[in-house]
């Protein structure tokens, strides 16, 4: 049965739809991609090697470092990737000469064109570093207090940063949603027989009205959570604003097609090591997967477990890991029932690799 998307609505800034007729990995992939591999435009300033950060006068009561890290922090809300990066930079220039607090916000932010020497319209960097929708208010950057003496200026900020390109696996200040989530889609009809029964025995115990009243409120908070649907997902998504909902989901089933697609590449090219398992299984193979994680690795086992263990029965273990965070390598591990060539194993890992890829784009046809 092909998946499909269904009740979508979006209210509030925030995207609602149920997908179903699916496995959990694709929904889990699909939430895993747009919490960490979505590109945006970004102020890069951790590293030494990396920073792009100029700064070269502060006086601010935040050092250096911490000043970067809160330049980094700020989303810069524009979705054409090319557009900056190497054309543009970020110039911040504000010095406190009143009697008061003074505020260095985004609103404060010039950005330059490095070909032409001038600088972007006030109105276009707005379209960049947007205020608040709600408030209004651009986001606070650096607090600067004001003079105490003649000797003993208001405070100043003075720098300058290039726009790079980055997504939250490199750093989380780069996230592009604020809500992200999914979880099985209620069965109704199941949860009120569920209830039913509970009902009839705690009546049968003797238990009073008020009591079952509250059992009932208890229950539907919690218990009727197990009553789900098969195969079905409730799923919600709230964009930050730089890309909105829709272009988000679009954007995260592409980049997973796109990994797929070159997993068959890697698959063709015999860059995916095939390797006799190290296991005491029979006909146990081990396949390196590299700088894949779960996003990935958990898709592709469901199929080869669906496809070949449960269906045409070659293989009798089909499993995935990654044996550390860090590591650069996963391994997907699979056991045939009877010996076979490795061209075997990889005319079946592009296989399943299809069939995800035939998924995704389905999904995908419904958030155009």
């Amino acid at each position: 049965m092909d998946p499909k998307v269904t009740k979508l609505v979006e209210n509030d800034g925030i995207i609602e739809f149920t997908i179903d007729s699916i496995n959990v990995s694709y929904v889990n992939g699909i939430r895993r991609t747009i919490l960490s591999e979505i590109p945006v435009n970004a102020f890069i300033t951790e590293t030494y090697e990396e920073n792009k950060c100029n700064i070269m006068k502060n006086t601010s009561r935040f050092h250096n470092e911490i000043v970067k890290q809160r330049l980094s922090c700020i989303p810069i809300c524009e979705t054409e990737l090319s557009r900056l990066p190497g054309k543009y930079r970020l110039e911040v220039h504000k010095k406190n000469e009143t009697n008061n607090i003074s505020y260095c916000t985004s609103e404060d932010f010039k950005v330059k064109n490095l070909e032409t020497n001038t600088y972007m319209e006030d109105e276009e960097v707005k379209k960049i570093f947007p205020p608040d929708e709600f408030t209004g208010d651009y986001i606070s950057f650096i607090r600067l207090r004001p003079a105490i003496s003649e000797s003993i200026q208001g405070e100043e900020i003075k720098l300058e940063c290039d726009f790079s390109i980055s997504n939250a696996k490199n750093n989380s200040m780069y996230n592009v949603v604020s809500l992200c989530t999914f979880g099985n889609t209620i069965d109704i009809n199941k949860a009120d027989k569920k209830w039913e029964s509970n009902e009839k025995k705690m009546r049968s115990d003797g238990m009073v009205e008020d009591e079952i009243i509250f059992e009932k409120k208890n229950f539907y908070i919690l218990d009727a959570q197990r009553e789900y649907k098969e195969n079905s997902f409730d799923f919600s998504v709230k964009s930050i604003g730089i890309y909105n909902n829709k272009q988000l989901l679009q954007i995260s089933i592409s980049l997973l097609i796109e990994k797929l697609t070159k997993f068959i590449e890697d698959v063709d090219g015999d860059v995916l090591p095939v390797n006799i398992g190290n296991s005491t299984m029979e006909n146990c193979y081990d396949i390196k997967l590299l700088d894949e994680d779960y996003t990935l690795g958990k898709i592709i086992e469901h199929e080869l477990y669906n496809k070949y263990f449960e269906t045409e029965k070659n293989m009798n273990f089909v499993g995935f890991k990654k044996f550390h965070p860090h590591d650069t390598e996963s391994v997907m591990r699979v056991a045939y029932i009877e010996n076979v060539e490795k061209n075997t194993i990889r005319q079946h890992l592009k296989t399943v690799a299809n069939i995800c890829i035939d998924k995704y784009t389905k999904v995908g046809s419904f958030f155009k």
